[in-house]
């Protein structure tokens, strides 16, 4: 097999910039209790014990087109106070020159409401968690227009209690 290097640049800036935005984008109850921890993994398929392509993750700083991340965000209480439900908000960007990959966000049904955003963060449609029905707005987005990803959490956000939320995205 011709193994030949990549003529592309990694996506650094980018990524970084993705980052920052990542920081700056998170939104939550209004309060200093909740603090996040961010993580960006990129999505190898290596050849699992079977000899069948299974998927790796891989802590990344740095990224190639085509290439797909994962980012995860953990929400976690470090107060003594009890957020009532819909009072743990969490939005994220999708990133400037990154593509959402579609169903890749968490979903709970037992634990928040996911939604996306085309734009700009400004109205939200439901993303339907495992077994349920897509609503027509969801079902219409082109995953290329999404802009932000937003998570409320319906059940009482506990002392101690953390959450990680992750999704995807394709770099162009």
């Amino acid at each position: 097999m011709n193994l030949q290097p990549r003529a592309s640049h990694p996506v650094t800036r980018a990524l970084l910039a993705l980052l920052a935005a990542l920081t700056l984008g998170v939104v939550a109850a209004q309060s200093n209790d909740i603090t996040f921890a961010y993580e960006v993994l990129r999505v190898d398929l290596v050849r699992g014990d079977d000899g069948a392509p299974t998927e790796q993750l891989t802590p990344t700083e740095a990224a190639f087109p085509g290439e797909i991340l994962e980012y995860r965000v953990t929400a976690r209480n470090d107060g003594n106070l009890f957020y009532r439900p819909g009072r743990v908000v969490v939005q994220l960007p999708i990133g400037e020159g990154a593509t959402y990959v579609p169903d890749s966000a968490s979903t709970d049904p037992d634990l928040l409401v996911a939604e996306l955003s085309i734009d700009g963060g400004e109205t939200f449609v439901t993303i339907p968690a495992d077994g349920q029905d897509a609503s027509e707005a969801y079902a219409a987005i082109d995953p290329a227009d999404a802009t932000h990803l937003r998570w409320t959490f319906t059940i009482l956000f506990e002392p101690d209690q953390e959450e990680t939320l992750s999704y995807r995205v394709e770099l162009q």
